[in-house]
């Protein structure tokens, strides 16, 4: 379930355009590397197809639960997207300051 009422909330309070959404455990495993994998690319895609982002564009960090920070752009499009061997190595958090640059981070109860 899309929780629209949050999205609708996130786009009053930080800009128009700007989107952030999570995911629960109905949406599916999204995780390439952790539990049962099977099935998570078409839960990212069934998930981001909803919020008109292209999963194959989605940038991934292999994250390490340190305090690692990386700036991102449109050359990083698609990095962890379709594989987990090609997500950012050792980052916990992504950030940029370009347009239509979809970035995800991966929690379980450590959130």
């Amino acid at each position: 379930m899309l929780h629209t009422s949050i999205l609708k909330e996130s786009q009053k309070l930080i800009s128009p355009g700007f989107i952030f959404a999570f995911t629960s455990r109905r949406d599916g495993n999204m995780s390439l590397r952790y539990a049962n994998t099977k099935g998570a690319l078409e839960n990212r895609k069934n998930f981001l197809e909803r919020l008109g982002i292209d999963y194959r564009n989605l940038i991934c960090a292999k994250q390490v639960h340190a305090a690692n920070i990386r700036y991102v752009n449109s050359r990083d499009l698609g990095r962890g997207a379709l594989s987990y061997d090609t997500a950012i190595d050792s980052t916990d958090a992504l950030i940029t300051d370009q347009k239509n640059i979809p970035l995800a981070v991966f929690t379980a109860d450590c959130l």
